[in-house]
């Protein structure tokens, strides 16, 4: 069960790993490594398994790090969803760089909310954790999806490098302007492995290790 996804549902992975490099990320620091996906045939082939042996299930969560970190790929597997005419709903986890043609495509193969890390609106704290974005990105990709009605769980972060009391309410104003179909905010985690838990260690910051 997870509060943004349609219950009941199925957890599937269609790929290991994530190129991104953001200094608090625990999976691609310390378990999967690189990005590396199931054919798309293969994923539609699950779809279709699904279908046949699990008619109570309402969404599929593809589970994977980010499963649009290669954006042709997320194109491909949605056009081969497409192709085995999916009628099951689905969401996954997706980078907030997306292209709008990318976002149709999955919409239209059943993508019904994306998992979207935004994390900040600072530039300044994007570009300490590695975050990738640029936020004048971002607001397009938030455009597009709401454009193509498509449902976005934002997530956010707080106590990254440069967060301040402004920083933070910036981006808590930012979240609620938009109104995001769902929604969640944490405090930076330091998992050791991490480059954030290093620097952390090595400012002293860290009171139990």
């Amino acid at each position: 069960y997870y509060g943004h996804v349609k219950y009941p549902m199925v957890s599937i992975w269609t790929s290991r790993g994530c190129d991104a490099k953001c200094n608090y990320c625990v999976y691609p620091q310390t378990m999967f490594g690189e990005f590396r996906k199931r054919s798309p045939k293969n994923i539609a082939e699950e779809f279709v398994w699904i279908a046949q042996n699990l008619p109570h299930v309402k969404e599929v969560l593809i589970d994977d790090d980010t499963f649009t970190m290669n954006p042709k790929h997320a194109r491909e597997v949605a056009e081969e969803l497409i192709l085995i005419g999916n009628k099951i709903p689905w969401t996954c986890e997706a980078r907030g760089t997306l292209d709008k043609k990318t976002l149709i495509a999955m919409k239209q193969a059943g993508c019904r909310l994306v998992v979207v890390g935004f994390e900040s609106i600072d530039q300044d704290v994007l570009n300490k954790i590695k975050k990738g974005l640029l936020q004048t990105r971002v607001d397009k990709f938030v455009k597009a999806a709401n454009d193509i009605d498509l449902k976005i769980h934002a997530c956010f972060m707080a106590g990254n490098p440069g967060d301040t009391r402004e920083t933070l309410e910036a981006t808590l104003d930012w979240a609620i302007k938009h109104n995001f179909d769902t929604a969640q905010f944490f405090p930076l985690q330091l998992y050791p492995g991490t480059t954030a838990f290093e620097a952390a260690k090595m400012e002293g910051r860290l009171i139990d290790q």
